[in-house]
């Protein structure tokens, strides 16, 4: 694993994938995503997979 020296800026909006809906024991709906984070430097970037709550998910422009 390499370390991400410039931190991650977790900060905008980015375009992602969304994979499936998941839904846990309790009810509640999460979308599996896939989106490229940068690091605060610029010079590097993070592929991840990760699940959301439906609130940070939102349509693209396509």
């Amino acid at each position: 694993m390499r370390i991400k020296a410039g931190g991650l800026d977790l900060t905008p909006t980015v375009p992602g994938l969304l994979h499936a809906w998941v839904r846990a024991t309790d009810g509640t709906w999460f979308g599996l995503v896939e989106v490229v984070i940068h690091t605060g430097n610029g010079r590097g970037r993070l592929r991840v997979t990760q699940l959301c709550p439906p609130e940070a998910i939102r349509p693209g422009d396509e």
